[in-house]
């Protein structure tokens, strides 16, 4: 969760002109889109004051074991007191995130590298066991965006004049069509389930927002913003990730 805070941008799209009818969904969309990131939000921050804490312990542990001095049962417990805290806050909070989204991917990485970490310091800790589920997590992850790759589903229609030939350069056409960042049906779809939200039938691409990130991602990372018709914002990215923007 601590990468996410640095990924927020803000960016100025057009304006697209919506029928009352849609300004309604949308306006109920939105509330259930930003409530939920609050609370996801929340919930990350716990889980990283708890992975601090673990981490912090433990790193003070395997120093005071470095001394040559002995790790105590009463230190012990308090160790796999702190990784229960952790581990308990990820498992309650992974089952209600969106296994395609940014906030999913970076909770259970993170959990596993600490988890991991603490495992190698901390030889009698249930850190196995704690891993054997997250690691579970993580395939999850992990095999709900390679399946994005193989959704051949029609795409989503694009306002009259939006192309993505005119969006793209050729070699970021060559990694969309790769990596199957086409918008497409099942995609709306599958983002309006899990939200519990609607999408109108009609509903159209008004305007494709492209980031790049050579330095810090690479030259063959393509992230796209799609606005739709009816304001709603949805994010495909090179790494598997789909999600709304839901700020």
């Amino acid at each position: 969760m601590r990468n996410i805070k640095k990924l927020v941008m803000l960016i100025v799209a057009c304006s697209v002109l919506t029928a009352p009818m849609v300004t309604t969904v949308q306006v109920a969309s939105a509330d259930i889109l930003s409530e939920r990131a609050q609370k996801e939000f929340d919930m990350g921050n716990k889980a990283d004051t708890a992975s601090y804490k673990l981490v912090g312990y433990s790193d003070d542990l395997d120093y005071r074991m470095y001394q040559g001095k002995k790790v105590t049962a009463k230190q012990k417990r308090k160790t796999d007191k702190l990784m229960k805290a952790y581990y308990k806050i990820v498992v309650k909070t992974y089952p209600k995130m969106n296994k395609l989204g940014i906030n999913a991917y970076a909770l259970i990485n993170d959990a596993v590298s600490c988890i991991q970490l603490c495992k190698k310091k901390c030889t009698w800790s249930k850190a196995s066991k704690y891993l054997k589920t997250l690691k579970k997590y993580q395939k999850e992850i992990n095999n709900a965006r390679k399946a994005e790759l193989s959704n051949d589903s029609p795409k989503v229609k694009l306002f009259d004049g939006l192309d993505y030939q005119s969006s793209l350069t050729k070699h970021q056409q060559k990694i969309v069509e790769k990596k199957n960042l086409y918008l497409r049906e099942d995609d709306l779809k599958k983002l309006a389930d899990f939200e519990h939200i609607k999408i109108p039938a009609d509903v159209k691409v008004a305007d494709i927002v492209v980031y790049t990130n050579v330095d810090m991602m690479g030259p063959n990372y393509v992230e796209l913003e799609y606005r739709l018709s009816n304001d709603q914002i949805i994010t495909k990215d090179t790494d598997g990730r789909m999600e709304f923007n839901r700020t």
